[in-house]
């Protein structure tokens, strides 16, 4: 068996990348994953052979490496550009029962890593939300009004809300 280590790195100033999801497979077999520790280290033992990898970053980075003997690889990455802003545009403000509509969320800037939104309500008895960011009136004719929430999964906190009512 042979140490293996591999070092994430943001490419700026080299400081390390934390909690970061990292799977290997041996050819097409599943053999090991870890998260990346606070220096952004990943530690494992590894039998000689070839590999590959994929570092679960922004859209996924993906390698292939050989084993032969004790081995350290440096992976660098760019810092993630975090959400500023999150708009909603489409959708009605008023449903029927059983109506549904649909809603998108408009992410600024554009070039951000993690583009990926959380739907939420905070009454899931008048309507459902699911992730397309859909919403759909119940159809037993329950009436009220529910706050739609679209949140960035990117950590930030950034978050749009609108408020639909339901009759």
């Amino acid at each position: 068996m042979y140490n293996v280590k591999f070092t994430v790195l943001y490419s700026d100033d080299h400081s390390p990348v934390p909690n970061l999801k990292f799977d290997v497979k041996k050819g097409n077999e599943f053999y090991n994953s870890a998260i990346t520790d606070k220096d952004g280290i990943i530690k494992f033992q590894s039998e000689a052979g070839e590999y590959s990898y994929t570092l679960y970053y922004g859209d996924g980075i993906s390698d292939n490496y050989k084993i032969a003997k004790d081995e350290e690889f440096v992976i660098y990455v760019n810092r993630p550009v975090l959400v500023e802003t999150i708009a909603l545009i489409g959708g009605e403000y008023c449903l029927q029962a059983g109506e549904s509509t649909k809603f998108t969320a408009i992410i600024a800037p554009s070039n951000a890593t993690q583009k990926n939104i959380e739907w939420s309500i905070d009454n899931n008895v008048i309507a459902k939300i699911s992730s397309d960011g859909t919403l759909t009136a119940n159809t037993i004719g329950l009436t009220g009004v529910v706050t739609l929430t679209a949140k960035a999964k990117d950590g930030t906190g950034k978050k749009a809300t609108i408020r639909i009512r339901v009759k």
